[in-house]
């Protein structure tokens, strides 16, 4: 688990991103934005050695490796950070997050809800909406 900072310096954000590519599987981040930023993510192909499958045992079958089952978004597009957020990192000489990292990588996963489906939950809830639309 690693947090991460909206606005950050960029050398933080190199090691951040060269980490998680080399080290992680999967790599889940928060961010709630449009479906139309998103496709449909395929679970991550495991590359650590001697990888096991859901029996425990060494995963041997072809089939069962090269299959790749629904798992959770990933970005489609990359994004843009706000004005704000480039105002704020402009403000003390660093980059926003949006700039520095890479999320539409293989292995980057989105583990937040659209922001349709948040807005809905929220009208339901009977909540003020405060999802930039």
């Amino acid at each position: 688990l690693a947090a991460t900072v909206h606005v950050g310096d960029p050398t933080y954000y190199q090691g951040l991103q060269e980490e998680c590519d080399a080290d992680y599987d999967a790599v889940l981040f928060e961010l709630i934005t449009g479906e139309e930023n998103l496709r449909e993510g395929r679970a991550p192909e495991s590359t650590r050695e001697g990888a096991r499958d859901d029996d425990g045992d060494e995963d041997e079958d072809d089939d069962d490796r090269n299959r790749r089952d629904p798992f959770l978004p990933q970005l489609a597009v990359a994004l843009a950070p706000t004005p704000d957020a480039r105002r704020l990192a402009d403000t003390h000489f660093l980059v926003p997050q949006l700039d520095a990292l890479d999320l539409c990588g293989d292995n980057w996963y989105v583990a937040d809800m659209p922001k349709q489906e948040l807005a809905r939950l929220q009208a339901e809830a009977g909540e003020a909406s405060r999802v930039v639309t």
